[in-house]
């Protein structure tokens, strides 16, 4: 009888009891906003940046291209002296 009775007393509050949670309103589903796409920086060739600083240094040979941030570093060799010449990556503007 007790069984009978608590599963009748919990049968009925679960009855009753959803309704209110139906009438409640739904928030809407939180949603992130998308990641902002970084800009495109378009870098020219390490043979382009070779040929600026092959323009500023004439009759040198080049020792290597290395891209440090937004600058190549150019190794030339004119004689027995070793330069390094800086081009900008993005414009190929050539500094010693």
């Amino acid at each position: 009888m007790r069984r009978w009775l608590f599963t009748a007393i919990v049968g009925i509050a679960a009855v009753f009891a959803v309704n209110p949670a139906f009438a409640q309103a739904r928030l809407p589903a939180y949603q992130a906003g998308a990641a902002a796409p970084k800009p495109l920086i378009k870098i020219i060739p390490p043979s382009v940046a070779l040929n600026q600083a092959m323009m500023a240094a004439p009759n040198a040979k080049a020792i290597g291209v290395k891209l440090k941030g937004s600058l190549y570093i150019v190794k030339l060799k004119q004689g027995n002296k070793v330069t390094q010449v800086r081009v900008n990556a993005t414009t190929g503007q050539v500094s010693p």
